[in-house]
């Protein structure tokens, strides 16, 4: 399957039909927040574009922000935020709630669209690529989570215990799988109003999924 990424989703279907038939492709991408686009989203289920529906796991802008105890912690014991990228810890049951009830709703939205493939982006641990050039001692690249539930469960799994000397925060930062009270001490108090998020999916400066 050939198909092209959409990212603006105030995209005319007509525009969209256009290019994608111009350029010999078989169908559009477009991410799930579609299923919030009254307009475009009907217009597609007229459409003779096939639809793939593009699903971020653990990045989330919109949620994170103002639920900070879901975020990743980073390998400098930082929150896993640089520039549009919020990731959310792996191990966060209060996280997985959200976006699994979140990604239900609006599949069932988008459903009369009749998709035909749903992929999952951001499926994996925090590492801001943009950042990371060629040549890169791996030790250097920042990555996660390293909260305390994650590195304990890595050490169940593997019997590898994580070395002291990375940098990770205390007790209090710990993302616990089975609570939602826990909290990440916030390192920078203009953490939120640098992310700029707002009531869409942004999109990277590259202008492709991570």
């Amino acid at each position: 399957m050939r198909a092209l990424y959409c990212f603006d989703l105030g995209t005319p279907v007509d525009r969209i039909e256009r290019v994608v038939g111009e350029a010999g492709l078989d169908a559009v991408i477009l991410g799930s927040d579609l299923a919030d686009h009254d307009r475009l989203r009907d217009g597609l289920a007229g459409s003779s574009v096939d639809v793939v529906i593009n699903v971020p796991v653990f990045f989330d802008p919109v949620f994170l922000p103002d639920n900070a105890a879901c975020y990743a912690v980073t390998s400098r014991g930082r929150r896993a935020v640089e520039g549009w990228l919020h990731f959310a810890c792996p191990s966060s049951e209060s996280y997985w709630r959200y976006r699994t009830d979140r990604v239900r709703r609006q599949l069932e939205r988008l459903a009369p669209i009749d998709p035909v493939m749903i992929t999952f982006d951001f499926a994996r641990t925090f590492v801001f690529w943009e950042t990371v050039r060629p040549g890169t001692d791996p030790a250097a690249v920042v990555h996660g989570c390293y909260c305390a539930t994650c590195r304990q469960r890595f050490h169940e799994a593997s019997d590898h215990h994580v070395p002291d000397e990375v940098p990770v925060p205390g007790p209090a930062a710990t993302c616990a799988a089975s609570s939602a009270s826990c909290s990440v001490p916030d390192p920078d108090s203009a953490v939120r109003r640098r992310s700029g998020v707002g009531g869409e999916r942004l999109r990277s400066p590259g202008g492709s999924p991570s």
